[in-house]
């Protein structure tokens, strides 16, 4: 955990279905600030898994209108371009192990996750105190991308 590799940084692994994969999360350059969950406050379909954000981010890029999923959707940090919004859950990674993942500085700021918590609202997290809570999904956050191997 906190090593560099494949673009990013290994900050854990995460469960999908019947797959166990490791999720490397950019480092600071691929850091975005104030982006928009999505610019409505409108229900996206597909979006509700707490583990798999790359197929949540593949429901926002397909509905459109959504600055976060775009944003880490078009990111080619080290040459790869299969970067995805964090799912809630992988998204907490980088809260659970932030004691080896000193790279990354994450700061005091809301993160954005890709996994829709209702019709106006999704998921966040905020890194000074490690809580998730559900915000609009026009508010301006933070968002770092990530990316999965297959273990």
């Amino acid at each position: 955990i906190g090593e560099a590799f494949g673009g990013g940084y290994y900050i854990g692994d995460i469960t999908v279905g019947a797959d166990t994969y490791a999720i490397i999360m950019a480092g600071p350059p691929g850091v975005a600030e104030s982006l928009m969950w999505k610019t409505s406050r409108t229900a996206t379909t597909g979006t509700d898994s707490l583990v798999d954000g790359l197929a949540n981010t593949a429901a926002m890029v397909l509905a459109g209108d959504h600055p976060a999923a775009d944003y880490c959707d078009g990111y080619a940090g080290g040459g790869y371009g299969d970067w995805y919004l964090p799912a809630k859950d992988e998204l907490n990674l980088a809260w659970t192990n932030r004691s080896s993942l000193g790279s990354l500085s994450m700061g005091s700021s809301y993160y954005w996750a890709s996994t829709e918590s209702s019709l106006s609202r999704s998921w966040a997290q905020y890194f000074a105190s490690g809580a998730q809570s559900n915000y609009y999904k026009n508010q301006p956050y933070y968002v770092r991308p990530v990316r999965r191997l297959l273990k």
